[in-house]
């Protein structure tokens, strides 16, 4: 289509009206704006009046951008009222005063920097860029390290955020109207600012603060004392990171001069229990987010205190307070932070510890990195984020979740049986990680780098913070394995025996192998105990299909494994009740049982090649398989036929599983086929596992089986072995594939 062509669908007069094309292009971000306006005259007229009614721009800025590439499309939008640059080249003075030129009626701008990009602007240009825009109302910018002081005169002002600070000679905060103010001082080393007269300047000229955010390891009692005593009265949030020198002294100051706080953020601070104490005692009406990561002083108890005395609380981040000092190696690497290290080192607490939290308003739970975490039980029927990252020495035997709002828990770098125990009581979780060392206020709003050498043990423990986390979702049924990495080839011991587990990369299916069939029903029977907090649940059912060819031995696994997981369920419970002897939590229910009838195959079109073929899929009646594990998994409890060898038949109702049974064993030949109903039987499996065994010693073992159970003629045997048994053992095999773990078969 030429030019003219073009023209006139935006003329109104062909065939898509001009709103048709405004709709279109408003939708365009601004590179397929400025592309779209070099179409035709039409489109670039519906450009040029898109570029004037805008109202807010973000624009990511590439390296080796022009500073005319930003001034153009600025000058493009003379009625910008919000702009966000997300700068990956250098940022100077020159950018500001094109900013200001181009947007004279600006309220909002964000600037922030990538890693490679370098803030060249200094405190005396920022000031005279605020003083200048008199309708400026918020000022977010990142990588200020080039400040190095400023005088701040605005009337308009009322939300400020400047980070990564450093070594302020001066700071004057003549804002009237500021209301919400971030300082981020992320570089620590050397840092020589007043804190003090800084906090004490934005208390005399700053009036109506409501939010305060300061982030240093300068901050000091002092200064929380000086900003006490500014006595602002309509203060409601509150956060004072990463400063070891505030104490329970810090807290009776703040408690005594802010009653009414909404949020208190004290991360990194040295308080104990008993400032967990004096808040719960001052703010019980008022708190909804209590910020406490990082506090080496403060114990299980306080946080359990603190849960139950303020009933407002919908958010708490204790990550870190718990910590196992066995699995803290911290190492001074000369930036500055020794001193904060040692204090950290020392003040860990030596006991694992249990949690109990039961709360009826709590929505976001962050124990992140708490190590020396032994038992955690949380009854919160609102709480709907659960933070567990690096909780390594958490049991999973001690973890109890009733909490049905959970839509999201998170746990990296926790031990696997911990993460099987998670998905055995909630539908959804996350174990991905985050690399990022840092944290975001409690309104997600904000990130706070932490001191260098935290990082550095965070990337050690696998740090992630649940605020700062993409939420994964996966249905339970559909995660594979989620107690084997398969990420790369390694191993996993068992406790006291050999039996190992290795993961294939190729095709990401984990194989169990030993050197005797007891170490391998010892190592799935210790994978499978269930926790404590299962066993409570009546509507858990954790379903594992066992598929083998004839002669694997699936009967014997899955009989052994059970009887086995029954015999240790009665140890791991004494953990909770020594008193009570906790029933069979485990049965197995054979596919034997859905065999067609005799006169079922005595009613085929030909009879004599149905009983010849009898254990072939189509003589199953896998339609009523299907029906039996559906009701298992829906209502807890099912009746399933058992086979009577002795008369060749099926008998109904012979097997219950019951709502006490929390793990079921489902073995049988084809459970792993993906052909009509058998894919569908195969999607009801928590777990898939395959015995895995050579085919001509499966052959022999059904040989032997025909002959001394069933008393056929050898003869017999074989040819049937040769007419049935290996076919089907073949179909089988292929199976294999889609296993989620491969046990290898030792002879027996």
């Amino acid at each position: 289509m030429d030019e003219p062509d073009l023209d006139l669908l935006v003329s109104g007069s062909g065939r898509l009206p001009a709103s048709c094309i405004w709709e279109v292009l408003k939708r365009l971000p601004p590179a397929g704006l400025l592309a779209a306006a070099r179409v035709c005259k039409g489109w670039r007229d519906t450009a040029r009046r898109l570029w004037r009614a805008a109202e807010e721009l973000r624009l990511r800025v590439p390296p080796r951008a022009q500073l005319g590439f930003v001034g153009s499309l600025l000058q493009k939008c003379p009625g910008l009222f919000r702009l966000s640059l997300r700068m990956e080249s250098d940022v100077d003075a020159t950018m500001l005063a094109c900013i200001a030129f181009s947007c004279p009626n600006l309220e909002c701008m964000e600037i922030s920097t990538s890693d490679t990009a370098v803030n060249r602007i200094t405190g005396d240009e920022l000031s005279r860029f605020v003083a200048d825009k008199r309708c400026l109302t918020s000022l977010k910018m990142e990588g200020c390290s080039n400040l190095g002081g400023f005088v701040l005169c605005s009337s308009s002002l009322s939300t400020l955020w400047l980070s990564d600070l450093h070594s302020l000679s001066k700071t004057v905060f003549n804002c009237p109207n500021l209301k919400e103010v971030s300082l981020d001082f992320s570089r620590q080393e050397n840092d020589n600012t007043d804190l003090i007269s800084m906090v004490d300047a934005l208390g005399r000229s700053c009036s109506r603060l409501q939010n305060i955010h300061i982030a240093s390891v300068q901050l000091s009692h002092t200064v929380v004392l000086a900003l006490t005593a500014a006595n602002l009265r309509g203060l409601r949030m509150l956060s004072l990171v990463l400063g070891t020198d505030i104490t329970d002294a810090s807290v009776a100051a703040i408690a005594s001069s802010y009653s009414k706080l909404e949020l208190l953020d004290l991360s990194g601070s040295s308080i104990s229990d008993s400032g967990i104490g004096m808040i719960c005692n001052v703010f019980p009406a008022t708190l909804s987010r209590l910020l406490l990561a990082l506090c080496p002083n403060i114990t299980s108890s306080g946080i359990q205190f603190a849960t139950a005395q303020l009933p407002l609380l919908e958010l708490m981040d204790c990550g870190m307070t718990i910590c196992d000092p066995s699995s803290q190696r911290l190492t001074s690497d000369g930036s500055g932070d020794c001193e904060l290290q040692t204090t950290f080192q020392n003040k860990l607490h030596l006991v694992c510890q249990k949690l109990i939290i039961k709360h009826g308003r709590l929505k976001k739970l962050s124990l992140w990195g708490c190590s020396g975490l032994d038992s955690l039980y949380l009854n919160c029927p609102e709480l709907n984020d659960l933070n567990l990252n690096s909780c390594r020495n958490l049991d999973p035997e001690r973890l109890l979740l009733q909490c049905p709002s959970l839509e999201s828990v998170y746990a990296s770098g926790c031990q696997k049986l911990l993460i099987r125990a998670i998905q055995s009581q909630v539908n959804n979780f996350d174990a991905a990680e985050n690399h990022c060392p840092s944290k975001r206020l409690a309104d997600s709003s904000k990130r706070v780098r932490v001191p260098h050498f935290l990082s550095q043990q965070y990337k050690c423990v696998k740090f992630a913070e649940s605020l700062l986390l993409k939420r994964l979702r996966l249905p339970l049924r559909h995660q594979c394995l989620p107690s084997i990495s398969l990420r790369r080839i390694g191993s996993l011991v068992y406790k006291e025996n050999s039996a190992k587990v290795f993961c294939s990369l190729k095709r990401e299916i984990s194989i169990i192998e030993a050197s005797s069939m007891d170490e391998i029903y010892d190592a799935l029977a210790e994978r499978l105990v269930p926790t404590a907090a299962a066993a409570s649940n009546p509507n858990l059912k954790h379903i594992v299909g066992l598929a083998g060819p004839p002669g694997a031995g699936k009967s014997t696994l899955g009989s052994e494994v059970v009887r086995r997981i029954n015999e240790l369920w009665p140890q791991k419970a004494s953990s909770f009740d020594s008193q009570v002897k906790p029933p069979d939590v485990a049965a197995i229910l054979p596919m034997d049982g859905f065999h067609l009838y005799r006169s079922q195959l005595d009613a085929m079109e030909n009879p004599e090649e149905a009983h010849a073929r009898r254990g072939a899929p189509w003589t199953f009646a896998p339609t009523l398989l299907l029906e039996c594990l559906n009701k298992l998994r829906n209502e807890g409890s099912v009746y399933a036929p058992s086979f009577d060898h002795g008369i060749g038949d099926p008998v109904e109702d012979n097997i219950f599983v019951s709502l006490q049974h929390k793990v079921v064993i489902v073995e049988g030949n084809y459970l792993l086929l993906e052909e009509e109903v058998w894919k569908d039987i195969s999607s009801m499996f928590d777990e898939k596992w395959f015995i895995d065994v050579d085919i001509d010693k499966a052959m022999e073992r059904v040989l032997k089986r025909h002959v001394s159970t069933a008393g056929k003629p050898p003869d017999v045997a074989k040819w049937r072995i040769d007419y049935n048994d290996r076919p089907n053992a073949e179909l089988i095999i292929k199976s294999k594939k889609n296993a989620d773990l491969v046990i290898r078969s030792v002879d027996f």
